[in-house]
This record gives structure tokens, C-alpha cells and sequence, in this order.
């Protein structure tokens, strides 16, 4: 029997919450190989089993002997009962829909259930933890951008796993059907450990698309690269096909993030943690990432020169891994950009100088304020705007 799961579902309002360092994407004049939900065109380096039931026990070896009587003899104290539930590991595509209509799923998610049949589901935006009973689970938020609840079921092998998440803060209900991903064709398996490195011998997990439209997930690959970290590297293929597939060895990443130009890449270090990282960087949140996790890049002062980043580079506010209230924290990284002056039109913050991010009002390049950094124009306020961790000035 195959594996099915249910992705579990967030909404594209609690999306809007989530800044994040980036998707992976194609290579674009003004994108570095990827949206960010708040503020960055950068790298995102980021954007099969058996079927079977798990078993209810091993039938005992008979030896010299009848083998009705040893069954009827056998005393009950040595029959081990084993928790049954369905096993829904494994990655999934989710369609469905919202109310409100305008509120759509995550369509991507990767689930991991364990003997005892508990559950951890990931998607980009959010994760949840709960438990499975024969062929239905119950699962909550770890973090989400505001708690969630969600019940699934699967009635037969031939039909899809049926969803049904709640966000009590919002009152917003949704329902759909996840079906199982399509295989990766050169990946072992997907929805891998990046942080444990937990593939087969002689091979690594990383961070490939999953198809056009959805996040990127973990897979593992072959390990074909030794660059070690900051050395430049190469991705085999172009645009979305090439992330994860380059000459950095295992644990690192090919990007451009805290590099001067968008076609200029290092290896770097995935991370969970700011702590995960060496001395002078931090951890970037990879915004379309499944399950989330970061890229280690060189901070900056974003009330500086931008001197500590690469020349042609820019200190931006990009999301970070760390939350506060539920939502990601941006923090100043070295990302490539830099190049439109102040007001000018932008789409995203490391186009802008350093001190500088893409208004979400005007798009335009707006200077960063606190009370220690006012506004030197008199006519714009210090203004912030949901889902941003900043304050910046504008003309309101």
C-alpha cells in the first residue's frame, strides 16, 4: 500500500504574516534567484516507500513441535501488541479551498510519523505535531502564524487523504484532498532531515523543487561537489532545476546570498539556528523552503555603510530563522543588489542601498527609522507595516 498523507493547510493571509530570505527561483535581471515573501529577490536555495500498515506483531517459529499446540500453549504475556495505525509518511500535494474564499492551503507538505504513531507535518510557513488512530490523525501547530488545528482521514488506499484544518483566531475553516507528490527523478526520497544529513551512504539532503508553483523540499541526492564553505560554486542546471544540484559538499547550499553579484555563488551552511552558524553570520530564513529552514549569511549594520558586505553588495533586512509573536524577525544580511537610489522603484529590499528597504506603500527605496534614526524629511513619518519587524519612512 502507499504511503498517504495529508498536508495540512495554512492560509495565504497568515502567509502575508512571514517574512522570509527567500525562493528559490530563475535567474532574473532583478531577481537573485528568488523571491522573498517580505523583502528579497535572492537565492532561495531553498522555493516511495512500501505500501504497508505498520505490523501488529511477528508470528513465533515453531520447533519440534505441533504447531496448533504451541499456539494454543503459548502464554499470553508473550504476544507483543504493537500500536496500529495507517502510515502517512511521506511527501504530498494539497488542493483545496477556504473560507474566506479568497484563502488558499498550502499546497506542499512533508510528513513524518514514527512507530508509535505520532506525526509531524511541515510546510513552508508553519509546522504541526499530533497523533494517528487507525486511519485518521489530529495534528496542532508547533508554529504557524496563528494556532491551528487540523483532522484528516483517508478511507481507502485508492482515494486521497481528506483535510480539514481551523484557525479559531480567524474564523477561518479549510478543506481539501492531499495526494502524494510525484517521485523526484534523480532523489532517493524525499522529505529528508537536512540538520541529521539522514540519506544512504554516498549521498546528501538538500533543498530541489517540487514542482512549478510549490516550495522547495528535501530530498537526497547524490553527493557530487567537494567545495567547502565560501568557496564559489557552480549549479548544474539553470534556473529552479539548479538548486541543490551543484559542487558544495554535504550540509551546504550554492547561493548568492551574502555574495556582491545575483550570478555569483558560495557554498554556505544550512542552519535552525543562528547558532548553527560561524562567528559573523546568521541564520536567513529560506521563506519557501519544506520543512523551513535557513541559510547561514554575513550580517551587517544596517545603520552603516554596508562596508562589512562584499563591494557591488547591500546591507538588507531580510527575515531571519528567529520569531517573536509568531513571526519572523528581519535582521540585516549582505545580500547582491544595491543598485536603485533612494526613491526610486523597487521590489524588493536588497535592491536598495544600504539604510534603505522597498516601501510597501510607494515601492519605492525608503530610509530605515527608529527613534535614534529619525526621518530627515520632515514630510515622511515613521511608519511600520504588517508582517514587518522594521520601521521605515514614508510620505503619508
Amino acid at each position: 500500500m502507499k504511503k498517504y498523507l495529508s498536508l495540512l493547510a495554512m492560509v495565504a493571509m497568515v502567509c502575508l504574516m512571514f517574512a522570509a530570505c527567500g525562493s528559490e527561483d530563475e535567474d532574473t535581471n532583478d531577481d537573485t534567484d528568488g523571491d522573498t515573501e517580505e523583502e528579497a529577490a535572492v537565492d532561495g536555495d531553498e522555493t516511495g516507500d512500501e505500501d504497508g500498515d505498520l505490523p501488529v506483531g511477528d508470528e513465533d517459529e515453531v520447533v519440534d513441535g505441533d504447531a496448533e499446540l504451541e499456539s494454543e500453549t503459548a502464554p499470553e504475556e508473550d504476544i507483543e501488541e504493537v500500536a496500529t495505525c495507517k502510515d502517512f509518511s511521506g511527501a504530498y500535494y494539497l488542493e483545496g479551498a477556504c473560507d474566506p474564499a479568497y484563502l488558499t492551503f498550502f499546497n506542499l507538505a512533508c510528513v513524518r510519523q514514527n512507530e508509535n504513531c505520532e506525526m509531524e507535518l511541515y510546510a513552508d510557513t508553519a509546522a504541526f505535531e499530533g497523533t494517528v488512530s487507525s486511519s485518521e490523525f489530529e495534528i496542532s501547530s508547533i508554529y504557524a502564524a496563528s494556532p491551528t488545528t487540523c483532522t484528516g482521514s483517508q478511507e481507502s488506499i485508492l482515494d486521497p487523504v481528506s483535510i480539514e484544518c481551523d484557525i479559531p483566531a480567524y474564523s477561518i475553516t479549510c478543506t481539501g484532498e492531499a495526494t502524494p507528490m510525484p517521485e523526484i527523478e534523480d532523489a532517493s526520497t524525499a522529505c529528508c532531515d537536512i540538520m541529521t544529513q539522514d540519506c544512504p551512504e554516498g549521498e546528501l539532503c538538500t533543498f530541489v523543487t517540487a514542482g512549478e508553483g510549490r516550495p522547495y523540499i528535501s530530498a537526497c541526492l547524490a553527493v557530487t561537489g567537494t567545495k567547502k564553505e565560501d568557496e564559489t560554486c557552480t549549479r548544474y542546471q539553470t534556473e529552479t532545476a539548479g538548486v541543490g544540484r551543484d559542487d558544495c559538499e554535504k550540509g551546504l547550499t550554492c547561493t548568492n546570498y551574502g555574495q556582491s553579484e545575483i550570478d555569483v555563488r558560495a557554498c554556505q551552511e544550512f542552519c535552525a539556528a543562528d547558532t548553527d552558524c560561524a562567528e559573523g553570520k546568521a541564520c536567513c530564513n529560506g521563506s519557501s523552503r519544506v520543512p523551513r529552514l535557513g541559510t547561514c549569511v554575513q550580517t551587517c549594520d544596517q545603520w552603516g555603510d554596508g562596508s562589512e558586505c562584499p563591494v557591488g553588495g547591500t546591507c538588507a533586512m531580510i527575515t531571519s530563522i528567529n520569531r517573536e509573536n509568531d513571526a519572523y524577525i528581519a535582521a540585516p544580511f549582505c545580500m547582491p543588489g544595491g543598485s536603485v537610489a533612494p526613491n526610486g522603484s523597487c521590489s524588493y529590499n536588497n535592491e536598495c542601498t544600504t539604510g534603505y528597504i522597498c516601501s510597501s506603500f510607494s515601492y519605492t527605496c525608503k530610509p530605515l527609522c527608529d527613534e535614534e534614526h529619525p526621518c530627515a524629511n520632515t514630510e515622511e513619518e515613521c511608519i511600520s507595516a504588517m508582517g514587518y519587524s522594521y520601521t521605515f519612512c514614508e510620505n503619508m
